[in-house]
């Protein structure tokens, strides 16, 4: 026998209280809601586990810095997760997941990559151990070390 988890109740409950109880929230909140629950970011994980899971694993080299919604004209929202990412690997700046929402018909489409060219570059990734050797290394051979 499977055991159902709390986190299933919840994501059980809150999908029937989005069912039931649609009319009554903003439509602010409906977009982040169908955000939330949507498989928008493919998988069988719902975008709010793909980013729960993330920052887990991210640990200390990822600051969350929210959720943002903006009407974009009519019922279509723009839908944002932004976070700012602190890694010697990958360099540091502020990154995010972007969704666009359609109340009228609703959907949600992934548009991160539409709006990360738009974002400031990450700052240059920290040089791993051996390319500073090798770095020093050829320091040293040209005769420019101190």
């Amino acid at each position: 026998m499977k055991y159902i988890t709390v986190k299933t109740i919840l994501v059980i409950l809150f999908s029937l209280l989005l069912a039931c109880c649609s009319k009554g929230l903003s439509p602010e909140k409906r977009a982040l809601a169908m955000v939330l629950k949507s498989h928008a970011l493919g998988g069988n994980l719902s975008v709010d586990d793909i980013i729960e899971k993330m920052i887990r694993e991210g640990g200390d080299n990822i600051r969350p810095l929210g959720w943002d919604v903006d009407r974009i004209d009519g019922q279509i929202y723009l839908v944002s997760y932004r976070y700012n990412i602190y890694s010697f690997k990958d360099g540091t700046g502020v990154r995010g997941y972007f969704f666009k929402v359609d109340l009228g018909n609703s959907s949600v489409t992934n548009v991160t990559d539409e709006y990360m060219m738009k974002m400031n570059p990450l700052s240059k990734p920290y040089k791993d151990e051996k390319e500073i050797i090798d770095e020093f290394r050829e320091d040293s051979d040209t005769g420019l070390s101190g």
